[in-house]
């Protein structure tokens, strides 16, 4: 698939930048091909330490989890297969293990066995991250993890999908993501980065459950990153680059309010409502490409 960016709020032209991380992952895939013991165990350990960061991150975007130093502990043993022995009874740290928990469900699902995105790999994604983590507005784990939501919910002006229609959403949301796919096929060529930041985008902004939906839609978005693109985004790693994820996500969901995806003739004068996410994601994966190259190096 493909479609134009939305680059007005940023600096550099997209197609230098997706150029950039075309050859980028061609000289990672080149280092990778020859063999040295030494530089797998080093991609191994990037790979734990940038898994870390989505995590970390995409829980900052929430005023969810822990510091970096307890999101490092935990994660490194769930992405190293390692057993949690000790009790966890901190919300923060409880927030950390499930979260790296459900971005490694998710991974093992979609990148590992190359499942296609169900409604069953997302609804039990979101069951593991809120697992004995309440909602913030007091709902037992038992009763919204990985359960539609039968309320309406609506952030600031903007109100996501009815209750009554959030299952057929997201039932046309994942047969749309396989439509795409099919595409893709066909033509030969998909573009990560556009595909990606749709369907975060989508996600949403059908805001399917009481809570836990923006770390949802992030781990989405980074399994298919990693599914096919190779690589991972953390996001909101610092205050600054939460406001600007905030930002871009705000405008995508205003954008939406006025958004017919029947209107085919107005859609060729005006870019999707997620047309500037992907942009965020080409530049963020930009940066991880050349640490993991660094890394590897």
């Amino acid at each position: 698939m493909k479609g134009p960016y939305n680059w007005l709020n940023f600096n550099h032209d997209p197609e230098d930048l997706f150029l950039e991380n075309q050859i980028l992952m061609n000289d990672i895939s080149n280092l990778l091909k020859a063999p040295a013991p030494a530089r797998n165990i080093a991609l191994d350990k990037h790979l734990v330490k940038d898994l870390t960061r989505v995590v970390h991150g995409s829980n900052l975007i929430e005023s969810a989890g822990s510091n970096f130093d307890v999101t490092s502990k935990y994660c490194s043993k769930v992405f190293q297969g390692e057993p949690i022995t000790e009790e966890i009874t901190k919300v923060g740290v409880r927030e950390v293990f499930q979260h790296a928990r459900a971005l490694s469900f998710i991974i093992d699902g979609i990148v590992i066995h190359e499942k296609p995105l169900t409604e069953s790999i997302i609804l039990e994604t979101h069951k593991i991250l809120t697992y004995k983590v309440d909602s913030a507005g007091g709902d037992k784990y038992t009763e919204y993890g990985g359960i539609y939501r039968t309320v309406h919910v609506g952030a600031g002006l903007t109100p996501f999908a009815a209750p009554e229609n959030v299952p057929a959403e997201m039932r046309a949301m994942i047969a749309e993501y396989n439509r795409d796919i099919n595409a893709a096929d066909l033509a030969g060529h998909l573009d990560p980065y556009m595909l990606a930041a749709k369907y975060c985008h989508k996600f949403v902004n059908i805001h399917p459950f009481v809570d836990g939906n923006g770390r949802t839609c992030r781990l989405i978005l980074n399994a298919i990153l990693l599914a096919y693109a190779g690589v991972v985004v953390p996001l909101g790693e610092t205050e600054f680059d939460r406001e600007i994820y905030l930002s871009v996500a705000c405008r995508a969901s205003e954008a939406q309010q006025n958004w017919d995806p029947e209107d085919t003739e107005e859609n060729e004068y005006q870019p999707a409502p997620w047309s500037e996410l992907p942009y965020l994601v080409l530049m963020v994966a930009n940066r991880s490409l050349k640490n993991t190259k660094t890394a590897l190096t």
